[in-house]
């Protein structure tokens, strides 16, 4: 874990940057006990083992007022490591390790929404390491750093990044925090909603020196996404994602296709569940009653039989419902091709948008 402390010891220990932002880890955890390999230790600790005594031992184990400052100064920054970190569901995006001094010229992503996201801010050149789930065109010949849980720190360290871009998960916090430990500047991208993505992507592009590009991105999202609002009509049709058949994995309240569906005018089946992805028997599938079944499963797991559903069941076809990211608009123009009424202004509204954010491996090199 990195705290205030490690992280300005890190920034002041690198020779191009200076003390980052203020911020905890990727999650919460408690801090190690003093019994922790990494807990601070005196060399001379009364229990420390001596082969000599008296006066000739204490002249030699008295430390010098230097080295006395930089021994305190040490501990106070590993004590300051130690505290626990703040919750990973942080408000906004928030930096770890050295801070860049200028625009970085090689960046790592660990998740396929952050690539999207330096891709339509015209920056692909700059990219260096994706993760495995990657499937844009542009980045097809890229090296591969592990998954968005399981990165590899040995192939991020390889590609010498100047900037890592990291969607917070608990399963990739030891990995992150220990990079940003090493000295690989870190930018955390909270990904959960709409909100979130609008404000992730001004952040990678005040990162990447793209400041103008990354409000004229976030002003194109924002009038497609208001042109797209309340596409469904006045019917508000009951609708269920589902995300994994085996178990039934569902968006209940709180997931990004919840908000989705809520900006569409649609009604999430699930909404009365607990947590953002519940999981969900074939009878509470039947009992909730949805209008719509939408399968954004991919293909994981054989679908139940849901005879009584087969005409509403939707195999949904773009990844942004996983994806916040700036493919968002795909995401709800595909809901608004299911549930829109026919004919009528929502349907122009969705016609009038399309293309304005570009699938996947459509975009140019920029």
């Amino acid at each position: 874990m990195i705290g205030r402390g490690a992280r300005s010891v890190v920034a002041r220990g690198d020779a191009r940057s200076g003390s980052s932002r203020d911020g905890g880890g990727l999650s919460p955890r408690a801090p190690r006990g003093p019994s922790s390999p990494s807990s601070p230790s005196s060399p001379s600790s009364p229990s420390s083992p001596r082969g000599t005594s008296g006066a000739a031992s204490r002249r030699r184990g008295r430390p010098k007022p230097l080295r006395t400052l930089a021994g305190a100064a040490l501990l106070a920054a590993s004590c300051a490591a130690l505290t626990p970190a703040r919750d990973a569901r942080a408000e906004a995006p928030y930096r770890l390790g050295p801070t860049l001094r200028a625009p970085p010229a090689r960046v790592v992503t660990l998740a396929p929404s952050l690539t999207e996201i330096v891709l339509e801010l015209g920056a692909r050149r700059a990219l260096v390491g994706v993760s495995r789930y990657d499937d844009a065109a542009e980045v097809s010949a890229l090296p591969r750093v592990g998954g968005y849980l399981d990165p590899s720190p040995e192939a991020i360290l390889a590609l010498r990044p100047d900037l890592l871009l990291v969607e917070p998960s608990p399963g990739n916090r030891a990995v992150v925090e220990r990079l940003a430990a090493l000295g690989v500047p870190v930018l955390v991208l909270p990904l959960r909603n709409v909100a979130d993505t609008l404000t992730s992507i001004r952040a990678v592009a005040d990162a990447l020196g793209r400041r103008d590009e990354g409000a004229a991105a976030t002003a194109r999202l924002e009038g497609a996404l208001s042109r797209l609002r309340s596409c469904a009509g006045e019917r508000t049709p009951r609708t269920l994602v589902v995300y994994g058949w085996q178990p039934l994995v569902a968006a209940g309240p709180g997931s990004f296709a919840d908000e989705l569906l809520s900006l569409v005018g649609a009604a999430n089946a699930a909404a009365g569940l607990a947590g953002p992805y519940p999981t969900l028997s074939v009878e509470a599938v039947l009992a909730s009653e949805p209008a719509h079944v939408l399968d954004a499963s991919g293909g994981h797991g054989a679908m139940p039989p849901l005879e009584a559903f087969a005409p509403q069941v939707h195999k949904l076809r773009t990844s942004a419902f996983f994806r916040p990211g700036p493919r968002l608009v795909e995401a709800a123009e595909e809901l608004c091709a299911i549930l829109r009424p026919a004919d009528g202004p929502a349907a122009d509204a969705s016609r009038e948008v399309r293309g304005l954010a570009p699938k996947a491996g459509a975009r140019g090199q920029r």
